[in-house]
């Protein structure tokens, strides 16, 4: 089966690694050692504003602001066409499947900060399909089959 487009060597495939998923896996490696909750509300990145504040962004925080930096990604790579990003939607949404088994079977994940994450894989899933259809359907329009 061809992929179309994979770069063949170490890193080929790791186009198809959805990078939401590897924050959930973030958030899973947090889990390790109980009190997921407590872990997700500590400071990590502390300093003064101008105006006297002090600005905090906690380990929760931080894994949002990153899933959202991968769905950028993941929204940029959903405009490839072909095979490649096909397998790329599957397991993107392999992924949010396994967001929502361990959303309702696992005690760790019932917090505020992973179902944001779920929606950000979840909005993967919809977008990429949504992209990858849009993107197909321009390139039909532009090159249109000619009829004889």
């Amino acid at each position: 089966m061809s992929l179309g487009h994979v770069h063949r060597g170490p890193l080929g495939y790791l186009q198809f690694i959805p990078l939401p998923g590897i924050v959930i896996l973030i958030y899973n490696l947090f889990m390790i050692g109980g009190n997921v909750a407590g872990k997700m509300s500590t400071g990590w990145v502390q300093f003064g504003l101008p105006s006297g504040a002090s600005f905090e962004l906690k380990a929760g925080e931080l894994l949002i602001v990153l899933a959202v930096v991968a769905l950028y990604v993941e929204l940029v790579k959903a405009t490839r066409t072909g095979s490649a990003s096909i397998i790329d939607h599957g397991v993107s949404l392999f992924v949010f499947g396994l967001f929502l088994v361990e959303f309702v079977a696992v005690q760790g994940c019932g917090t505020g900060t992973f179902l944001v994450l779920g929606l950000i894989s979840l909005l993967d899933v919809v977008a990429g399909f949504t992209i990858s259809i849009v993107a197909a359907r321009r390139d039909l329009s532009v090159n249109p089959p000619m009829v004889t």
